[in-house]
């Protein structure tokens, strides 16, 4: 494996053996060749290699935090995340709490995982539009008398998102924008103007490779359609009789007085439940309003190519897509060379 030593510049590979290292290679992964010390201090190199987001939280979840195999519907999560073709390549050089790389890979892939009570599993909920489950109204559902608040999230308003991408060394400070070969940023003005303040959110991944540019630019998109305007918060409680018709990480449209628009009228708003709290007279409900970013449906898969050197297209597109199909007409790879890149050998 790779294994930082000491200075955050030096890499090796070695091959252990109990107690044994043997150095293969110096300078692994880009890093800078120098000799070490005695007694430097190691560090094993956790890598994930070409993985589907939930082929890593599985194995994050089941090797390093004790979860039971039996509570991941490892089936249920494939077929949630078809439509993530996608692969994630990153290098955990320093020992990093799970529930941080969890949330890193969530965030960049559009994914969602949450623990579903009544079944004890682990489940996951991809972040695209999909139907509501129902219309949460103030008649049949919130619960008469109970208090129901509403706000919004300034806080969590944003106009620009920064991906930086193509993290340069995993040794490194994560949060240095100059530890990454590139960055995108994904602007809205009008949400901007709007608000008079710009509000930027910046991405650090580690998981998006250096020729991963429209995954970059996709988890841009995704937030800032998400959070240009600030998100409603509504909290209430319904009825225990609806207890089966709305779960955790639903989508429902909530409809209430309490929420209006410039006309005063009511304004329907599309809700993912974040709490879900169940009582013996009643259930309450915390839920967070979702705008959904749409992925272009097309099948070409687009690779930019910065400055590199020794390049192997198939090696490129296979560090970011899961393997062809095949057999489709529609099923593009192009490949788009930067005006100002080199590329050599």
């Amino acid at each position: 494996g790779w294994e930082p030593i000491s200075d955050a510049e030096i890499r090796i590979m070695v091959e252990r053996a109990g107690d044994t290292f043997t150095i293969l290679e110096r300078g692994a992964l880009g890093s800078e060749i120098k000799d070490h010390d005695v007694e430097d201090i190691v560090q094993l190199v956790l890598s994930y290699t070409t993985e589907f987001v939930q082929d890593v939280v599985y194995d994050l979840l089941v090797t390093y935090s004790n979860v039971d195999p039996a509570r991941i519907p490892l089936s249920d999560w494939d077929a949630m995340a078809a439509e993530i073709v996608t692969l994630y390549t990153a290098h955990i050089a320093e020992p990093t709490p799970v529930s941080d790389l969890i949330g890193e890979i969530s965030e960049q892939a559009g994914v969602t995982f949450f623990h579903e009570v009544e079944s004890d599993e682990i489940r996951l909920s991809p972040l695209r539009a999909r139907g509501s489950v129902a219309t949460v109204d103030d008649d049949g559902w919130i619960l008469d008398g109970s208090p129901l608040s509403t706000k919004r999230q300034d806080a969590k308003r944003v106009s620009e998102v920064w991906v930086y991408y193509g993290l340069r060394d995993a040794t490194g400070d994560l949060d240095d924008p100059k530890n990454y070969h590139a960055r995108v940023i994904v602007t809205d003005p009008e949400a901007e103007s709007l608000y008079g303040t710009s509000a930027i959110r910046q991405v650090f991944s580690r998981w998006i490779p250096q020729f991963g540019r429209e995954q970059a630019i996709e988890t841009g998109e995704r937030l800032l359609t998400m959070f240009a305007a600030p998100p409603l918060e509504a909290e209430f409680s319904i009825y225990v009789s609806r207890a089966e018709e709305l779960a955790l990480a639903d989508f429902f449209d909530l409809e209430t007085a309490e929420v209006q628009d410039d006309t005063g009228a009511v304004l329907p708003t599309t809700c993912a439940v974040v709490e879900f709290e169940r009582g013996e007279s009643e259930i309450r409900v915390k839920a967070q309003g979702v705008s959904f970013f749409t992925p272009s449906t097309t099948t070409e898969r687009v690779i930019f190519i910065p400055d590199t050197f020794n390049l192997n297209l198939r090696s490129v597109h296979d560090s970011i897509y899961a393997p062809p199909v095949g057999g489709s007409n529609g099923e593009i790879v192009r490949f788009v060379l930067d005006p100002a890149a080199v590329v050599g050998s």
